[in-house]
């Protein structure tokens, strides 16, 4: 399934590995991929070394994160362009959305980064993949908040928005809890957002635009900020002893 007008908006992560490798998985190929580095090829909030552990995680396809971003690029898009911005805010990022035709961006940044209106302005619809159940798990590490409190993940498709975490709501799903051993918040995080990913660019494909997204009402659900680390500390000792 060739996508020419969905782009791929893309920091250098894991979870940007995680969806590129998804996608060919899938059999899907996109148009074009902007690739933001960083000066020295610094990435924000990620390692350059970490145990993947158990990767039987079911029907979700499992990721390695050690295949560089830029060999999966080449295979997945049409064409990519890299700039060592440091930040999808860059101006050059509105001129790229403008020239790329595309009617879909799929949006995979630099954890921590907040897009500005000036790129939502200039994107046809930038696709956010959140790893919480929106609305109830709005913001930070909500995986392991669900975990906790439910006993299981979920994973929210939407579209940007100027306020975090509150654009509509394109597709939801749950997914149970990470197996024991596997690395959490590189590995699994990425795997069950990607999976949900290419569930949505299929769908889109079929007619180039969702229907029926699900607006979200103000002050409904719950935020929830940076979780401290002596209950992810109990959240993951609770994942790897069941």
């Amino acid at each position: 399934m060739n996508l020419p007008r969905v782009a791929f908006l893309a920091a250098d992560t894991h979870r940007s590995r995680a969806y590129a490798q998804a996608l060919l998985a899938k059999g899907i190929g996109l148009g074009s991929a902007l690739l933001i580095t960083s000066p020295n090829r610094q990435r924000w909030g990620q390692t350059e070394s970490f145990d993947a552990g158990n990767l039987e995680f079911g029907r979700v396809f499992a990721p390695d994160l050690g295949i560089p971003l830029e060999d999966s690029l080449a295979r997945l898009c049409g064409s990519t362009s890299t700039l060592d911005a440091g930040t999808v805010n860059d101006p050059r990022v509105v001129e790229w959305l403008r020239d790329s035709a595309a009617s879909l961006a799929v949006y995979s940044g630099f954890g921590g980064q907040i897009v500005k209106p000036d790129i939502l302005g200039a994107a046809p619809a930038l696709l956010h993949m959140h790893s919480g159940w929106l609305p109830d798990y709005r913001g930070s590490t909500t995986i392991y908040y669900s975990y906790l409190l439910e006993g299981w993940c979920g994973v929210s498709a939407i579209l940007l928005r100027e306020a975090i975490d509150t654009g509509p709501i394109v597709a939801r799903q749950r997914y149970p809890a990470p197996p024991p051993g596997a690395d959490v918040d590189y590995c699994y995080d990425s795997a069950i957002r990607a999976d949900l990913l290419t569930s949505v660019v299929a769908n889109w494909a079929t007619h180039e635009r969702f229907t029926d997204p699900t607006a979200q009402t103000p002050h409904t659900g719950k935020d929830y900020y940076i979780m401290h680390p002596v209950l992810k500390h109990v959240a993951l000792n609770k994942i790897h002893e069941v």
